[in-house]
Formats: structure tokens, sequence, C-alpha cells
């Protein structure tokens, strides 16, 4: 019977070997499987076995298959993540913006500005010209035209973004899912005594770093080996729960977009890092940021370059004209009236003042001046109203000549009685009432989506108010027109228009610059946390061939061991 324990101890030796080459096979199996944790055998001495003379050793053991990982440091990793990814988002979206506004390419918005610009340097030069209007009217469709294209290419990208939230909340929704289904697979595997999910317990790391890298989450692991996942405390997964998100539309009737709430009770998400918040950040703030200067930059170019156009008279004068907006109601003052959309700060006001209407008689070649005084002081009498507009039009102009009138949609009409005696045309309105309601401009439009050239305009550009008076050769208004570039009387008066334009592109490339910058410095700082996850977590070839040679080594020894204990069981029973 003594040489009995000594088998015992030679098998159970080469059966832990034998496990532990199993390992370490393993273990050089997953090198380059993303996020594998190395395993490592724990082996400790067997009970031993107690004589008359003392304890005498039973051997050796596998007291667990440990996974060696750092839970600190891969949460460290899953918020780093949550940080870089949306980063990533926000560098991505400057980066599509600067390719929409192309600038320094010869095609942009400031190349379009001086062309036009240029173009009306031309005209003054020789007002004459019927090819300098022309080309005037073309440059100007051009500036529209990339305005236009402007801000769709901004919309279509704020759209795709919406687009990508709905797919982004899809993707952690499933991610929520696999995490509760490994939950409990862990929790049943983990069951048995000295039974550790290790390969399990890897990938649902590798789903957490996944949906931090969606939106920034804190992990609590439990006794019993689940874990719960939440975010800014709302919960994700309860161990084998989840509480999913889902998208609503919100309630801007402008620019539609989506919303990322829970779907158990509608309550907002309140992540702040992440794929999915810096999408809505890049959506609502980046790309609608530029979005609303683009607007507020055509709005006051629209409205105070009409404001001086309309001011003066083309080479053919007007016999009938109609507003290109719509009052909603007739007996509002005309400084709160409802043109169909919301105007601009700044743009499409109209203050107290008044307008005068030039009536020229072509038969006599008379010029008639009219003054139309609208009250909008808030004082007594009440302010004047589109109505009470019409009303002093046909009060201060004799009746003969031009008649003022409101369509059956609330649009402002001034039509000649007799086109072939009488014409018009504005040489001063003081309120901007002209500017607001679209009457007598050279644009179209109330922002970047709208703007283009007036119709009137692109049918006849007889009708560019180049002068102040009838007079041949006068260019008074192009000059006005032309000084228009070099007056601060954009975003409020704050700039001109080239410096706010200016200012956009330059807050742009500022913005980028500094997210790109941030980017690198949390990719290194990433970069230096998966180094050093690997050299804690990873599996090096060279240790483990060292490891492979060990239980080799001691496979080998005890087998050699088994023949020496079974020689001496030999001599024992058959040589005794």
């Amino acid at each position: 019977m003594s040489v009995s324990p000594a088998l015992n101890i030679a098998l159970q030796s080469l059966l832990v070997q034998q496990n532990g080459l199993n390992i370490t096979g393993h273990n050089i199996a997953n090198a380059s499987t993303p996020g594998y944790s190395r395993q490592r055998a724990e082996l400790v001495p067997a009970l031993p076995n107690y004589y008359m003379f003392g304890a005498v050793g039973s051997g050796v053991e596998i007291a667990g298959i440990k996974r060696i990982v750092d839970d600190f440091l891969n949460s460290q990793i899953r918020d780093a993540d949550s940080g870089g990814n949306a980063l990533q988002v926000l560098q991505s979206a400057y980066s599509q913006i600067e390719g929409v506004f192309n600038e320094l390419s010869g095609n942009d918005l400031s190349t379009g500005f001086d062309k036009f610009f240029g173009a009306l340097h031309d005209l003054s030069a020789n007002v004459e010209s019927q090819t300098s209007r022309d080309l005037v009217v073309q440059q100007g469709q051009s500036l529209s035209q990339l305005v236009t294209e402007l801000y769709t290419s901004l919309r279509d990208y704020h759209q795709q973004l919406d687009s990508n939230i709905g797919k982004l909340v899809e993707k952690a929704n499933g991610l929520m899912d696999e995490i509760a289904d490994l939950n409990v697979k862990i929790i049943t595997h983990e069951g048995a005594p000295r039974t550790d999910a290790n390969d399990l317990r890897d990938v649902r790391d590798q789903k957490l770093r996944e949906l931090a890298g969606l939106l920034n989450i804190s992990v609590f692991e439990q006794p019993d080996g689940g874990v719960n996942v939440t975010t800014r405390g709302m919960p994700l997964v309860i161990l084998n729960n989840t509480f999913h998100l889902t998208t609503r539309l919100g309630d801007n009737p402008d620019m539609p977009t989506h919303e990322v709430v829970f779907e158990i009770d509608g309550a907002p998400l309140q992540a702040t890092e992440g794929q999915i918040p810096a999408t809505i950040q890049a959506r609502d703030q980046v790309v609608q940021g530029f979005l609303d200067d683009l607007n507020q930059f055509a709005a006051d170019f629209i409205y105070q370059f009409n404001r001086i156009h309309s001011q003066g008279v083309g080479a053919q004068q007007l016999t009938a004209v109609t507003s290109e907006y719509a009052a909603a109601d007739l007996n509002v003052p005309l400084n709160l009236l409802n043109l169909g959309f919301t105007p601009r700060p700044g743009a499409f006001t109209v203050q107290n003042g008044s307008l005068t209407i030039d009536v020229v008689n072509s038969v006599t070649g008379e010029i008639h001046k009219y003054n139309v005084p609208i009250d909008l002081d808030g004082a007594a009498p009440p302010d004047t109203t589109l109505n009470g507009l019409i009303t002093a039009i046909n009060t201060a102009v004799p009746g003969s000549t031009i008649w003022a009138s409101a369509d059956a949609s609330g649009r402002l009409k001034i039509d000649s009685l007799d086109p072939n005696t009488y014409s018009f045309f504005f040489s001063e309105d003081t309120s901007g009432v002209l500017a607001a309601l679209g009457i007598n401009g050279f644009f179209s439009g109330h922002d970047a989506a709208t703007m283009d050239v007036s119709q009137t305009l692109q049918d006849n550009s007889m009708y560019l108010a180049a002068g102040k008076t009838t007079a041949p050769g006068d260019n008074q208004n192009l000059l006005n027109l032309i000084e228009l570039r070099d007056s601060a009387v954009a975003n409020n008066g704050a700039s001109t228009f080239e410096d706010y334009y200016r200012g956009i592109i330059g807050r742009m490339g500022m913005e980028s610059a500094r997210t790109t910058s941030r980017l690198e410095v949390s990719s290194d700082l990433i970069t230096r946390m998966e180094n050093e996850r690997e050299t804690i977590s990873g599996v090096s070839l060279d240790e483990e061939m060292t490891r492979m040679i060990q239980f080799q080594r001691a496979y080998q020894a005890a087998a050699r061991y088994i023949a020496s204990a079974d020689a001496m069981l030999d001599t024992l029973i058959n040589k005794v």
C-alpha cells in the first residue's frame, strides 16, 4: 500500500501538467483574438497525507483558472472610448462641413460674392449697357445658387445625422440584449464550484466596450457574476432585463428631427459622450449652428440689398407690382405681420417712417412725388396696418394715376390705372416696408433655402434699379448697392457681410482644429491604455512558450516518476 500514494501523486501531476498545457495552448490560439484576456492555471499543493511521523505531500492540484484582467483599467478604457468616439463623430462632422463650404476652391461663396459685386462695378461704369445688366442678374443667380446649394448640402447632412441616430440606437439595443444574455450564461456557468466563465466574461467585456463607444456607461458587477449597466443613473441592463432606447419625432417644424428616449417611459436619454450623444450634438449644434449662420447671412443680405434696390429706378419704370409675401391678417400692424415665415433677427422688419412714390407721366415727362406716412410708434393714432397702408397710398396719390389694393392671398398690389401714360417707382423708404413685403427687390426669398433673383428681373433686366432718378446715365443707386459691401449692416449691424462670412469660416476652422487636437490627445490616451491592458491581459507568445516548456518538462518528469513507482511496485509484488 505504501507505493499507491506515489502513483496517485504521479497521476495527479500528469493531469495537472496536461491541463496546464491545454490552457497554454488556449492562450496561444487566442493571441490575436480581440478582447481576449490570457488565462493562468492556479497551481496549489494538494492536501498532505498524515502519518505518525508527520505530513507527507500528496502532489499538486489546479485551484482554478484565473483570467488576468484589471477591471479598473477596463473601466477607464470604456470611459476613454466614449469620449474618443464622440470626438471622432464631431471631427467627421467638421470635415464634412469644410468640404461643403469648399473655401479657397474658386467655386466657393467668397468667389461668388466677388463676382457679383464685380458685375455691379462693371454696370456702374456703363449703366446703359444691356449686356452688363444681364450679367449682374446672372451673377446674382449664381450667388443665390451657391447659397442654396450650401444650404441644401448642410440640410442633407443634417438629415443624414438624424437618420444615423436611429441606426445607432438599434445597435445599442442589440448590445444590451447580448449583454443581458451573457449575464445569464455567466451566472449559469459559474454556479458550479471553482468554475469561472472566463471566455464569456471576455466576450461581455468586449460588448460593454462597444456599448460604451455609443454612450457613456457605468458598470456594476454583482456577486453572482452578472453586471448592471447604467447611463447617467438610468438603467440599461439589470442582469437579464434590458431597458431599450427608441426615437421619436421632435417638435421642430422647420427641420424635423428625432430625439432619443427610453422605450419604457419616454424619458430622454441623458448620456453626454459616445457616438449617440455626439451625433445629436453634431446635428443640433454643429450643423444646425452653421445652417443658422448661413440663413442669417442670406436673410440679412437679401433684406439689406433689397432695401436699397427698392428705392431706385430701372431703365424701365413699373406699371404694376405685387408683393412677394402675403399678410395672414391685413389688420395687424406692419411690424407684427405674419408673412408666412419667421424673420431672422434684424431682417424683414418694418419700422416707423415713410414711403415716397414717384409717379411718372410719360406724355408730359413730369414726375410727381407722393409721401406715404407709416406710423409704427405705438401711440395714437393706431399703428399702420396693411389695410391702412393701402388706404394711405390711395389717399396720397391721385386716384387717376395708380391704385393700391390687396389680392385674395393678402399680397399688396400697386397698379397703374393707365399704363400707357403713368408709371411709377419708389425713391425713398425709411420704413423698410418694401423690402419686408418683397416689392421691387433684386432678390426673392427670405433665407438661404429660398434665395433667388426676383422673377421680374430674370424676365427683364431693364427693371434693375441702377439710378435714383430717370435721368440717363444715373448710377447712384448702383453706387449705393456697391457701398453695401463695406457697410456694417450684417448680423444686427455688428459687421460687414464679408466679415460676417469670414467669421463663419474662421469659426469652422478653429472648432475643427480644436476638435482634431482633442481627438489626437484622446487617441494617444486610448493607445496608452490599450498598451497597458495588453501588458497585463494580452498573450505574450514568448511567455507562453516558456510556460509550455515548463509544463512539458514537468509532464515528462511525472511520467518518469510513474515509471519509477511502477518499478518499485513490481519489485514489491514479484521479487520479494
